[in-house]
């Protein structure tokens, strides 16, 4: 996976395959700086649940020692975020259980960790991957997850 900001974009690469799934292309647009930093999703490819699939939305967001990344379809498209219930047992007593649990993880990725002093972000907790707490998701060190690089004006 590589990584680059450009002034207000972070563009993500991940070639061959990426941690948690095929080749993808993500960019991102910075909401906000200061004691919080939140980046938003603004395009992939290829989209997961193909090419005709709706573009899903997304967060990265940071404070202090801690992160969290989330995506997924936005409000109104799919089978969970086109529902409105109180909950996922819920949806699934009205719906096919087996799409729903499909999409959810087809399509939904959520994770957070903690942003240690050197830069190493470690992995608190996966939606969809509880073995992967205590793991590295990045460090520019040992470069587990790829590399980081950052373009500065001229």
């Amino acid at each position: 996976t590589t990584v680059r900001f450009d002034h207000e974009v972070m563009g993500e690469l991940s070639y061959p395959r990426g941690r948690f799934r095929d080749e993808y292309i993500e960019a991102w647009t910075r909401l906000e700086a200061g004691p919080v930093t939140a980046l938003e999703l603004v395009g992939e490819l290829p989209r997961p649940g193909g090419k005709d699939a709706a573009p899903r939305c997304g967060y990265w967001l940071f404070c202090g020692d801690r992160w969290a990344r989330v995506v997924g379809p936005k409000c109104g498209q799919g089978l969970v975020a086109g529902s409105c219930c109180a909950s996922l047992a819920q949806l699934e007593m009205v719906g096919d259980p087996s799409a729903i649990r499909e999409e959810l993880q087809t399509l939904y990725e959520a994770c957070w960790g903690i942003l240690e002093p050197s830069g190493k972000m470690s992995i608190g907790q996966d939606a969809w991957g509880p073995e992967l707490a205590g793991q590295t998701y990045y460090d520019a060190t040992s470069e587990v997850g790829g590399t980081i690089s950052i373009l500065k004006q001229a």
